[in-house]
């Protein structure tokens, strides 16, 4: 084809048209809509300025040049917001782990997923020019899916500008911990609640078991059972109040207050002082028991009151009975011809039977104590006193020696004790 057809062929309007009225120029184009709209491909050498609305170019440069000349022309811009409209997955080649961006923000349409395959990194604002927050977008947004995420050194954890939220129905998981130096709220805790925590909790409801140390708190409502082991000592200011009862020792073995006051113990109760109705206590004398011949004649005495002329000593500590023998007690002896010793503590009432020639005297007694003492003749008999013996007439009488005769001698103890023996006597005689 010669060059002059070719030359011809330009001047075909399906090829190259003009619109005078916009100043438009369209190749392969009837109806240009822009300044020069093509209908196919454009290959040049090289391209100059704004390149940023062009779809389909992947770009590493620094940005978009200011303009097509002078200093605007080596100085750079990058939009803030990289917006993605369909899902893009992060895969660089082999030779590489690691695919960046200069966009400091990266918008997702709805339903669009951002996929970082696993074991890549993805470092948005590579060039580190951001100085402002996140911008805020409009829409719903997508997701950004990747095995991990970290901060921009790769060294930490990201940071959530803004929290994070979790959709009903999922959970933060794992087998690391979540450490907060703000306050962690929730509608709910499941499962152990372990470590150090301080601070005030108000709300608690629900039924998890609670191990602690310590509790201090105003009051406290229990309406189960409370459970104490190995506790040392319960220190109350205020009143103790069991509503039930109180048992000492498993089960009540030690003994049971009951709520309506009753109370039974096993061991021994020690007081300085009891109070109140004893009268059913056993082996617990309210009077004083009396007892006739060995056997109980009742407790209902409070006191007991002994006539003139009785020996009493104040009691002490360590008596529980005193038994005061019945009646008067009498000692009987046959006298021939020697001295005979009546023991005055021994009885009260004296018998002897005397033949020959007798001496009477004494041994022991107590001052005040009165004595008899009865003497039977068996044959004839003479008997004689001690000098203990003293007599209304200031000397001895002289009792009936007769067989048979019986003599009456009463007497009383004046004195005992180194200064000698005292009885006061007197004589009824000739009893046959």
């Amino acid at each position: 084809m010669s060059r002059a057809r070719n030359l011809g062929n330009l001047g075909n309007e399906n090829l190259i048209s003009g619109d005078t009225a916009n100043l438009r120029v369209g190749i392969n184009s009837t109806l240009p809509t822009t300044k020069l709209d093509v209908d196919g491909n454009i290959t040049a050498t090289a391209f100059f300025g704004d390149g940023s609305n062009l779809e389909g170019v992947a770009s590493a440069g620094l940005g978009t040049a200011l303009s097509d000349d002078g200093a605007g022309s080596v100085i750079y811009f990058t939009n803030t917001t990289l917006g993605i409209g369909s899902t893009v997955v992060v895969d660089p080649p082999s030779t590489t782990k690691i695919a960046y961006t200069q966009y400091s923000d990266i918008s997702l349409d709805e339903n669009v997923d951002f996929i970082v395959e696993d074991g890549d990194d993805f470092v948005p604002d590579v060039l580190g020019l951001s100085t402002e927050g996140i911008s805020e977008l409009t829409g719903i947004g997508g997701r950004i899916r990747a095995g991990s995420f970290t901060d921009k050194a790769g060294t930490g954890a990201p940071k959530l500008t803004f929290g994070a939220e979790v959709p009903v129905g999922v959970a933060v998981t794992g087998a690391g911990g979540i450490n907060v130096a703000g306050f962690a709220t929730a509608g709910g805790f499941v499962g152990n609640l372990t470590g150090n925590t301080s601070g005030t909790a108000g709300g608690l409801t629900g039924t998890p078991d609670i191990t602690v140390r310590n509790i201090t708190g105003v009051a406290a409502t229990f309406t189960g059972v409370l459970t104490y082991e190995d506790v040392t000592n319960v220190d109350s200011i205020g009143l103790v109040t069991a509503r039930s009862g109180i048992q000492f020792g498993a089960a009540g073995v030690g003994g049971t207050i009951r709520a309506n006051g009753d109370t039974t113990l096993a061991g021994v109760v020690t007081a300085t002082k009891f109070k109140g109705d004893g009268s059913e206590l056993t082996g617990v004398v309210s009077g004083i028991e009396l007892f006739q011949a060995g056997s109980s004649v009742g407790t209902s005495l409070t006191a007991v009151n002994f006539a003139s002329g009785a020996t009493l000593t104040t009691g002490s500590s360590g008596f529980s009975t005193v038994t005061i023998a019945a009646g008067i007690t009498t000692t009987a002896g046959t006298a021939s011809g020697i001295v005979t010793t009546l023991l005055l503590n021994s009885a009260q009432d004296h018998k002897l039977t005397a033949t020959g020639v007798c001496t009477v005297t004494v041994s022991g007694g107590s001052e005040g104590d009165s004595h008899t003492l009865r003497i039977i003749n068996s044959s004839t008999a003479t008997v004689g006193f001690s000098t203990y013996f003293l007599f209304p007439s200031g000397s001895a009488p002289a009792l009936p020696t007769a067989d048979g005769a019986i003599s009456l001698v009463s007497f009383t103890v004046n004195r005992v004790g180194a200064a000698g023996t005292q009885l006061l006597a007197g004589v009824a005689g000739n009893f046959s």
